[in-house]
């Protein structure tokens, strides 16, 4: 029976975990999410081996109040938890704005961030995502004109570090038919969203209208466009080691990386080269768009050492520098932190001679009260030997009128790295 390989997939990842795990499973009331619950603690009490492990299994509802029956499906999931003696959690979110990414993404967006929020550091997030749902997020990046890794679909597992957690679709190999014959097998009860039903959602549209008739013709769609995904998969896996292979001749760092070494070579190689550092090595992750792309070859290209190209996104601000590509947060003119709270990379300094004397005044005052600020007009003013200073140590342009300072009750002590014999 099919609903069995409900049970072959969820016990396969149980047993694969430590000892001590801790697991917070997503739980919307749907039928994904119920299942994936009922088999969790169905294997988990009923296998031997697994009590012997002491995992540690909690529900979450998030509710983000953009349906009207939200309130009942919250008392839903908390009956069924308590039911299967699984501990339960209740978030209540507000989804911000939606005019760059609409309501479903952003409503996505706040949903993971919360659940990451409730997931213990080092902990599993375990989501309902099946079969079908990896046919049609491949399938959506397809027509969105997504890349090679757009097109590998969602990874069954993979650490999150920025959330320091695993995010984990145990069911991903699982079809939804399976899914259905393994809650009708165990008469378990689930809600339906009828804004699925809404096909001015991109993903409904795909899975209401598009692939039953796409199934017309091709009954095995959705193994076929996995199997294509796993092509893809080794491709990548190449253009990968042919990408770690040329990063060896660049200098990078996690804000910037320079492709003056391997400016020869032809441009769909340095664009693999930088997306494998953006993934890799840097600090921010950006989704690099071929408009993004067609901006950076064009300044790449760019010899005028006047020119200071600058783009700016949502959460991130990208500078070329003569053959210097610098990804960046979005850079705060004024801020203020304690010596020992500030952190030169999240501010957007990379220089050495500023990491060095900071690592120096932190570990050699741990429990100083002294600050970290920016460096005001009049400090900054016609000071000729800083201003010497900073091009003589290659200092970013944008960075000089921010360089941080060390303070104390409003007076200046230091600029760091400077006059870093003042004390």
């Amino acid at each position: 029976m099919s609903y069995q390989l409900v049970t072959n997939a969820t016990l396969k990842f149980l047993e694969a975990l430590p000892e001590k795990a801790s697991l917070t499973l997503g739980l919307s009331g749907g039928i994904d999410s119920v299942v994936l619950c009922h088999a969790l603690a169905k294997n988990i009490h009923a296998t031997p081996s697994l009590t012997s492990k002491k995992i540690q299994v909690q529900t979450c509802y998030i509710h983000h109040g953009l349906q009207k029956e939200a309130d009942n499906w919250a008392l839903f999931t908390q009956k069924i938890s308590e039911n299967l003696g699984l501990p339960y959690q209740f978030v209540q979110i507000s989804v911000g704005s939606t005019a760059r990414k609409g309501v479903e993404a952003a409503a996505r967006e706040a949903r993971y961030q919360a659940l990451f929020d409730v997931c213990p550091a080092d902990g599993y997030l375990l989501t309902g995502h099946h079969l079908n749902d990896q046919t049609e997020t491949i399938l959506l990046n397809l027509f969105r004109g997504s890349g090679v890794k757009g097109l590998l679909g969602m990874p069954a597992s993979k650490y999150v570090a920025e959330q320091k957690a695993f995010l984990v679709r145990p069911l991903l190999t699982v079809s939804q038919q399976a899914i259905q014959d393994y809650a009708e097998h165990y008469q378990l009860q689930w809600v339906e969203d009828l804004s699925n039903q809404d096909n001015s959602f991109k993903r409904n549209y795909l899975r209401n209208d598009l692939l039953p008739k796409i199934r017309q013709g091709w009954s095995g769609v959705e193994g076929n466009v996995v199997r294509f995904s796993n092509h893809l998969r080794e491709s990548q896996g190449l253009l990968d080691e042919l990408a770690q292979s040329d990063l060896e001749k660049c200098t990078y760092h996690p804000l910037w990386i320079c492709l003056e070494a391997v400016q020869t070579l032809s441009w769909p190689r340095q664009k693999n080269i930088i997306q494998y550092w953006l993934s890799e090595k840097a600090l921010y992750s950006v989704r690099m768009t071929e408009s993004i792309f067609e901006w950076l070859a064009l300044n790449l290209q760019n010899d005028n050492g006047n020119a200071h190209a600058l783009r700016k996104g949502k959460n991130f601000s990208l500078r070329v520098e003569k053959k210097t590509l610098f990804v960046l947060p979005l850079l705060a003119v004024k801020y203020r932190f304690p010596l020992n709270d500030f952190n030169a990379l999240e501010q957007g300094f990379s220089e050495n001679v500023l990491a060095e004397r900071l690592l120096m005044l932190q570990v050699n005052n741990p429990f100083d009260r002294r600050v970290i600020r920016n460096i005001s007009e009049v400090e900054l003013g016609s000071n000729q030997p800083l201003k010497k200073w900073f091009k003589a140590n290659s200092i970013c342009l944008w960075n000089r009128s921010r360089w941080p300072v060390l303070a104390e009750n409003g007076l200046l002590i230091e600029i760091i790295g400077f006059n870093s014999s003042l004390k």
